[in-house]
């Protein structure tokens, strides 16, 4: 399995989780609905973001699509423990790498300018699934 590359930013500038649900809701004729679990393991939905270098965002585009197929292909990535929710309270290793893989295509948005397009900066936004 593929790693998320150490010329890559290893921290995010922010990360949205998005929990899917985990439960089905089946109305009955009479009485309350009935109530059951979906899955028994759930994936999560993160929105990262991440402030890139353009040579970074140039290895971000090499490891999207050469390394991970286009996206298909899972990879692991520890993000600076950021995936692992109770990371103080439970003893997690803030270390510990999860297992990823893209929902869709990153975009990314140019937020400082150079003549060298190795040096601009880009704001770089990821949706990514947390693998069970």
């Amino acid at each position: 399995m593929a790693t998320w590359p150490l010329g890559l930013p290893q921290d995010v500038l922010s990360a949205t989780r998005k929990q899917m649900p985990q439960t089905i809701r089946t109305p009955m004729s009479a009485g309350l609905q009935k109530v059951r679990r979906r899955f028994t393991a759930a994936v999560d939905n993160w929105e990262l973001r991440l402030i890139m270098t353009g040579a970074e965002l140039k290895t971000l585009s090499t490891f999207f699509e050469g390394t991970l197929d286009g996206g298909a292909d899972q990879f692991t990535w520890s993000a600076g423990g950021v995936f692992n929710e109770y990371s103080l309270s439970s003893g997690i290793n803030v270390d510990d790498d999860v297992e990823l893989r893209f929902k869709s295509k990153y975009t990314e948005t140019m937020i400082l300018g150079d003549t060298d397009p190795a040096l601009r900066k880009y704001s770089v936004k990821m949706e990514v699934e947390k693998l069970p």
